[in-house]
């Protein structure tokens, strides 16, 4: 979850031209870089400071773990991750259905 080399619209759209005309070698790797998009999210500071707390959770006691909120702050994280995984998804098998 850090930063791209460029906006992650437009990454997006030069993978769907991508798999919209692709070659048969590399068509597999083109799907999996689109759907790692939803990796790929801006970060609010409470979000920088949860993946920061949960790179080494063991530095905090479980209790602490949870009272610091970074753990649900984490797994809302998350959440956004899998609902744009799940858009993007989508998205590509309309582009997946189009071509045939």
């Amino acid at each position: 979850m850090s930063e791209l080399p460029y906006p992650k619209e437009v990454i997006a759209s030069a993978l769907q031209h991508l798999i919209k005309r692709p070659t048969k070698v590399g068509l597999d790797a083109l799907k999996v870089g689109y759907l790692s998009l939803a990796d790929f999210q801006p970060l609010t500071t409470a979000e920088r400071d949860a993946l920061s707390v949960m790179r080494d959770p063991k530095r905090l006691p479980p209790d602490r773990l949870i009272e610091s909120g970074a753990l649900e702050t984490f797994q809302a994280l998350l959440a956004k991750c899998e609902v744009e995984r799940k858009q993007l998804a989508g998205t590509l098998q309309l582009l997946e259905s189009a071509k045939d």
